[in-house]
């Protein structure tokens, strides 16, 4: 499955320390499941994949009804989201947020949601304005279906941050800082996660003169990066600082 991409959900991962709580889980791993391939494996074998390899989470970047139907039963935590073209409608209609909710949550009562990501890395463009309140209807509409147990966030890029190093002096850029504010407020008040998308081999292959291979891919066997008391052997662990020491 050349189009999905492994990745991490730990405690820390998609969460900015000490503005929620909502990271008392252990860690696990699971998959972004991107459907932009050709041939790609039926919904039962991508199910029948996972449970080998022990995949215990799947991300959905948009509703697959079919792969949903699959999910029922299976135990596995999922990350699921609306289209990004679809938020400025979410936050302007409560009654389609509703809908959206009845038609992709509801039905399905055996499949684990844990998550609904309204957005995916659009904090920056003309759509991030309306991600507070499209999260906010969200939250309503599952209120109103009985299910206001999942977590209703969204998924930034560490393209968000004006500057990640040293870790310590990690800041969000100025022009989206009220944005995130606002929308870690939210999260603050629903005990929920702020995602991020960390993706480590990209840094290097930007600028191999400056990030080694070994420290983007968990390889190095000693400190890169020292910062104070703290020390990295991987560019991961600092991105996530990053964002989260404040």
């Amino acid at each position: 499955m050349s189009n999905s991409t492994v990745f991490l959900v730990i405690t820390l991962l998609f969460i900015l320390a000490r503005l929620t709580t909502a990271g008392n889980m252990n860690p696990f791993v699971g998959v972004c499941d991107g459907r932009n391939g050709d041939n790609l494996p039926s919904p039962a074998q991508i199910i029948s994949l996972y449970k080998k390899i022990n995949v215990a989470g799947i991300r959905l970047y948009e509703p697959v009804p079919d792969l949903i139907v699959s999910l029922q039963g299976t135990g596995l935590l999922v990350a699921i989201g609306p289209k990004n073209e679809e938020i400025k409608t979410l936050a302007e209609h409560y009654e389609f947020a509703l809908n959206w909710v009845k038609t992709f949550i509801a039905p399905y009562k055996n499949v684990a949601f844990s998550w609904i990501t309204v957005g995916n890395e659009v904090i920056e463009g003309e759509i991030g304005r309306y991600v507070p309140q499209a999260m906010k209807n969200i939250k309503a509409a599952l209120t109103e279906i009985g299910n206001s147990k999942i977590h209703v966030t969204t998924v930034i890029s560490t393209a968000a941050l004006a500057n990640s190093y040293p870790p310590s002096a990690g800041v969000f850029k100025p022009t989206i800082t009220e944005l995130i504010t606002e929308i870690v407020s939210i999260l603050s008040s629903t005990d929920s996660p702020l995602m991020v998308n960390v993706y480590p081999y990209f840094a290097y292959a930007s600028d191999p003169s400056h990030v080694t291979l070994e420290y983007a891919t968990f390889r190095s066997t000693s400190p890169v990066v020292t910062d104070g008391k703290y020390q990295y052997t991987n560019i991961f662990d600092a991105t996530l600082d990053a964002l989260m020491r404040r």
